[in-house]
């Protein structure tokens, strides 16, 4: 399967202009965030079939690259390609509608049955009905999951180092709590960092998703998650202090 890297690798060998929609992405972040540089992609076809017209060589190139990447790609790959891509057309973007016309078979019908989902709520596509039993809802949560802590690993240095003072703390509890109790509360008052970092992590990455341009509210929301992580760290501090004076 395509994996990210592949994926914006194969992307930049399309033409010079996406070679350099890359360079930009890269040198902006120092690394590759998936969705972002997909929006990028989605921002460049878009400019590209205003300025070209339908019938560019480029434009053409890049739809059917996506098209079997979408089809050969792993879950991110996927996910990146109907969310920031496809999520955006027809109606949010300039051009959208146009653009949505030359779409390939493979993505057009993904749009398609996105479409429908959205005028229809109460209906859900074929392929999206498993994940409403509780069996594969289930697997489906804990496979999304297992994919943000693997994101919060690889791209939040913070969640890294509270990750690793909390396995040194779970081992200082279990040897500084006299009783299975007082270890219990040790290591549980922990566990909303962990929590609160996450939250971090995912509304920063949301505001960097919208725009990273400065903004007053962009601020603020990032403002108010890094203090619900201080708060959640005093507490923590708090009740360990208690705990071990006492």
């Amino acid at each position: 399967m395509v994996s990210p890297p592949e994926f914006a690798q194969g992307l930049s060998e399309i033409s010079s202009d996406l070679r350099a929609v890359y360079s930009e992405h890269i040198d902006g972040y120092d690394e590759l965030l998936l969705h972002l540089f997909v929006g990028d992609v989605l921002d460049f076809a878009l400019e590209t079939l205003g300025a070209q017209g339908a019938e560019d060589a480029t434009l053409i190139n890049l739809l059917k690259y996506l098209d079997h990447s979408f089809s050969a790609g792993d879950d991110d790959v996927v996910n990146a390609i109907a969310v920031s891509f496809l999520e955006g057309l027809p109606a949010v973007k300039p051009n959208g509608s146009q653009l949505a016309v030359i779409l390939p078979r493979e993505l057009a019908s993904v749009l398609t049955k996105h479409e429908e989902s959205r005028l229809m709520p109460d209906s859900t596509p074929p392929d999206l009905q498993r994940s409403r039993t509780g069996l594969f809802h289930f697997i489906d949560g804990l496979r999304y999951s297992l994919r943000g802590y693997r994101a919060a690993w690889q791209h939040a240095e913070a969640f890294r180092q509270e990750l690793a003072i909390f396995a040194a703390a779970v081992v200082a509890a279990a040897f500084l709590g006299d009783t299975a109790v007082e270890r219990a509360i040790l290591i549980g008052i922990l566990f909303p960092v962990l929590v609160a970092e996450l939250v971090n992590t995912a509304i920063e990455t949301v505001v960097d998703r919208v725009g990273v341009e400065h903004h007053e509210l962009s601020g603020r929301a990032k403002d108010l998650a890094s203090a619900a992580v201080f708060t959640a760290i005093i507490a923590a501090v708090t009740v360990w202090a208690l705990v071990l004076i006492g």
